[in-house]
């Protein structure tokens, strides 16, 4: 799976999941301290797998974080 460059930049910083710190500069699909996917996330509403860019979910509709 090929992850556009903003990826990266999207989630510099820390795991959106356990607050881990994430390393600066490099491609980051997994957390390194908790292992969850960073490519992707979750509808709150319906649990469809959506792209981490996304700001609907494409399945019930709901804005999502």
């Amino acid at each position: 799976m090929v992850v556009p460059p903003a990826l990266a930049r999207t989630h510099a910083g820390s795991c959106r999941y356990c607050g881990g710190e994430l390393p600066d500069g490099r491609d980051v699909h997994f957390c390194p301290h908790c292992g969850q996917n960073l490519t992707v996330k979750q509808c709150p509403a319906c649990s469809t797998e959506l792209e981490v860019e996304w700001q609907f979910c494409i399945t019930c509709g709901r804005q999502v974080e």
